[in-house]
């Protein structure tokens, strides 16, 4: 049984919006007062932290993560929507001294194109850094198998040298995908160079591109929540680039096992949200779901509604 949850937030109060068979719920963004032009509403999809399976042969069909997470896919292709983003942890987290298994990698990525709609992976830490010493071949695995989304189907750039990082405009808004792994400390973050710096050159690209395109919004993809400690420097550049474009902002990403949540006026910034993206939030026995992200230019606000396979 499905349920959806739909919901959105004007002003500092909070309107619940009925549909066919939902229940309202507390996610919802925040609007914001600002003359835009008015272009068509544009929705897309989110997951992450997603099927989460087990190391070994957990990927393959028999696994029942894996099989509640194809009726996710499923779901997500009766919309008409012109692309999914996953926000990282495809696996469950390697245990120590593991292995990257390139098999694994490739078998997921068959299963994410059996999607209808373009399908668009940020790397995780799942599928990254948490193998240590080995990160950059697992990190080489992610490119080889996950990179598969097409410029026929979704027209994009790729960052030089960092090739799992993505850039792409649709219905009037600027999308940025970059490779921020969680559970990172300060240390661990920075230990990465030079992805700090290529994150922050990507973002120095999208958001001017934003301007020049007098695009609606921005929307960053992203694994670990900027705001966590560990990210101060990402966070801050971020924060800057969001005060300067001065229009709605929206970071999604991943990597907390909870509820999808939506935090209004970000940091303190008006036209600043982040969405936690749904995933499947209780490991041992998941309900998975899935958001589907509206923005709608003319009245500046975003509608979320959450997606549960019971």
């Amino acid at each position: 049984m499905k349920r959806r949850e739909a919901l959105k937030v004007a002003g500092a109060a909070v309107a619940l919006s009925a549909l066919s068979n939902v229940e309202a719920a507390h996610i919802g963004v925040a609007r914001i007062e600002e003359r835009l032009v008015a272009t068509d509403e544009i929705s897309f999809g989110v997951v992450g932290d997603m099927p989460y399976c087990e190391p070994g042969n957990a990927c393959l069909c028999e696994s029942q993560h894996l099989k509640y997470f194809m009726s996710v896919l499923d779901d997500m292709n009766k919309e008409r929507m012109p692309f999914c983003v996953h926000v990282g942890d495809v696996f469950n987290g390697p245990d120590q001294g593991a292995v990257p298994d390139e098999s694994q990698y490739r078998l997921q990525a068959e299963h994410f194109k059996k999607c209808k709609i373009p399908f668009v992976v940020i790397p995780g830490d799942n599928e990254y850094t948490d193998f240590g010493n080995l990160k950059n071949d697992a990190l080489n695995f992610f490119r080889k198998h996950f990179l598969f989304v097409d410029n026929e189907t979704l027209p994009h750039s790729r960052q030089d040298g960092r090739s799992e990082n993505i850039m792409w405009s649709h219905g009037g808004i600027q999308f940025v995908g970059i490779n921020v792994p969680g559970m990172c400390d300060e240390a661990g973050y920075t230990a990465l160079a030079p992805l700090p710096d290529n994150n922050k050159a990507f973002l120095d690209i999208a958001f001017p591109k934003a301007s020049e395109d007098n695009a609606s919004a921005v929307v960053v993809f992203l694994h670990a929540e900027p705001r966590r400690k560990g990210y101060t420097d990402l966070h801050d550049f971020l924060k800057a680039k969001v005060l300067a474009f001065n229009k709605p902002v929206l970071t999604v990403q991943g990597d907390l096992h909870d509820e999808p949540t939506l935090k209004l006026c970000f940091d303190n910034v008006p036209h600043w949200w982040s969405f936690k993206a749904p995933s499947r939030s209780d490991i041992g026995d998941p309900p998975l779901h899935w958001g589907k992200i509206t923005f709608r230019p003319a009245q500046n606000d975003f509608i979320i509604s959450v997606s549960r396979l019971r």
